[in-house]
């Protein structure tokens, strides 16, 4: 590689380094963003300091890490905004002049994420230290139960990648729907957003949602066979009593496989996303590979779920 172009290359990577200095730099001046970081905060500290008596086990532990989701769907909304930025109705882009075309600025707002997934990041280190000298989380039913549970840490690092899966879902947003009908699309998809988020709980039920939900939640519950005794369980094990949704034993394993593969498949999915967001044929080759990543991961999962041993 001769002179001139070497130049060149690293000129071109110091202006999309820019651009995303530039797009953080916005973000950090966004008032919705900053609505949803003291949402994010407040839940965050009820469910740390929460004690679960009132509602079962497992609550407070399943409870934290989701404080991250009113940040990351503000941040969905935000980058909505940004990645329509280009459009010749809406606002111009930060340097109207450069010799960048729109996928190296769009290739800058996807680097200009690292803002609100670095401070989900920040949020995931807060919740896991601030547990650990609380004491930890209850999960079980006594006599099977322990009150100093924690999040391991590549379960809390689920907390930057959903906000990671949402930013790069609004930047595909705002690059694919024209300007005049972003706010209408946005509203709806942020609404089905919240209330498929709400019902957390019915994704994390059943296979395969629970390898493929945004945000999946730990501890998983393994049905005890009828044929397995209580006097059967080993001391180690953590079970939940039979109750008025679950008529027998069930063992609650906060596993670490799945949340290795769940990992990819969220890195992955957000990948697809800011790639499909910049449109162009290496891009959608990007996205092609990253959602055949993703969809390995989610039959990892299923493959792995946990069985009682």
């Amino acid at each position: 590689m001769t002179a001139a172009p070497l130049d060149q290359l690293v000129a071109h990577r110091l202006t999309i380094t820019q651009l995303a200095v530039a797009e953080m730099r916005w973000l950090l001046h966004h008032r919705l963003l900053w609505l949803g970081a003291g949402a994010t905060a407040a839940i965050a500290i009820l469910y740390i300091r929460a004690y679960d008596e009132g509602y079962g086990q497992s609550a407070s532990y399943i409870g934290a890490p989701m404080s991250v989701l009113p940040w990351a769907i503000v941040a969905f909304v935000v980058a909505s905004r940004a990645g329509a930025r280009d459009d010749p109705a809406g606002h111009p882009p930060f340097s109207p002049v450069t010799p960048l075309g729109q996928p190296d600025r769009m290739l800058g707002r996807a680097f200009g994420l690292a803002l609100p997934v670095g401070v989900a990041a920040m949020l995931a280190i807060a919740v896991g230290v601030i547990s650990r000298i609380e004491g930890g989380y209850w999960i079980g039913d006594a006599p099977f139960r322990t009150d100093t549970a924690q999040h391991p840490w590549i379960e809390l690092a689920q907390m930057p990648l959903i906000t990671f899966v949402l930013g790069g879902a609004g930047l595909a947003l705002g690059r694919l729907v024209p300007r005049r009908a972003l706010g209408i699309v946005t509203t709806i998809a942020t609404v089905v957003l919240v209330l498929g988020l709400m019902g957390w709980w019915i994704w994390n039920s059943e296979l395969p949602l629970h390898s493929a939900a945004l945000h999946q939640t730990q501890p998983m519950r393994v049905d005890v066979p009828s044929s397995l005794a209580r006097s059967d369980f080993p001391a180690d094990w953590l079970m939940e009593s039979p109750g008025q949704y679950e008529p027998r034993w069930g063992r609650m394993i906060v596993h670490h496989p799945t949340i290795f593969a769940h990992n990819f498949y969220l890195a992955a999915l957000g990948i697809a996303l800011c790639a499909i967001a910049m449109w162009t044929r290496t891009s959608r080759r990007v996205a092609l590979g990253a959602a055949f990543v993703a969809a390995v991961a989610v039959a990892t999962q299923v493959a792995i779920y946990p069985t009682i041993s």
